[in-house]
């Protein structure tokens, strides 16, 4: 029954722009900077709704035509500017400056954590940094994990695969699982490197992307 459904919206997409990966992360944080100053400049003229509109369909249209070679950068972009944004977009509202509502960013993914009385700041910093090693190499896992076991579940040209089958049968339902474990596990990452932050420098990271699959609701997801 659901294998013969066509779908209710069908538009063939053009490929993607590609573009070398230093131009496409420009790109994205030249995008936050205009997104700074549309706010500052621009919503007085057009608007507050009307220019978080145009700013949705300027981010939206990045993302559907342009990419770049590496897969990591490509899956990172379709989140880190939009997350990056909202948070400029709203620093900005409250007359910060570019570089206040870039430190107002960082310190979103900052765990500030009350040292107890019965705990030393040398034992608190120790703890922090055994717990960046930890994030390395929960990294380290998924990235190995993604190559060893996800990647040969794949076939060649998975993606469009995907767009040529029924979305209802069992291949296709199988396809998108394990499309969607191979960008957890890409994100393995991110991990790497924000536990590398904390290892180094003694600063408790925010955990990104701990244990979706697993998550009971949108909020446990983003925790």
């Amino acid at each position: 029954m659901f294998a013969n459904t066509e779908p209710i919206v069908n538009v063939t997409l053009p490929s993607h722009i590609l573009i070398p990966d230093i131009y496409f992360i420009a790109g994205n944080a030249f995008m936050i900077w205009i997104d700074f100053l549309a706010v500052r400049h621009l919503q007085p003229i057009i608007g507050f709704i009307q220019l978080r509109i145009l700013l949705f369909l300027i981010h939206i249209s990045i993302s559907l035509f342009f990419a770049c070679p590496s897969q990591f950068l490509t899956a990172s972009m379709l989140g880190a500017p939009w997350y990056t944004a909202s948070y400029v977009v709203y620093f900005a509202d409250k007359n910060l400056s570019f570089r206040e509502s870039l430190i107002g960013v960082g310190s979103t993914l900052l765990i500030f954590q009350e040292q107890g009385q019965s705990k030393s700041a040398d034992t608190t910093t120790k703890h922090v940094r055994m717990q960046g090693l930890a994030k390395m190499a929960r990294g380290v896992f998924k990235w190995s994990l993604m190559k060893s076991f996800v990647d040969p579940w794949l076939p060649d040209g998975y993606s469009q695969r995907l767009l040529m089958i029924d979305y209802w049968t069992m291949e296709s339902l199988m396809l998108t699982a394990t499309i969607g474990l191979k960008v957890y596990c890409i994100m393995g990452l991110v991990d790497l490197f924000m536990g590398s932050f904390q290892f180094l420098f003694g600063i408790s990271m925010i955990d990104i992307f701990d244990s979706p699959i697993l998550a009971h609701s949108p909020r446990d997801f983003w925790r």
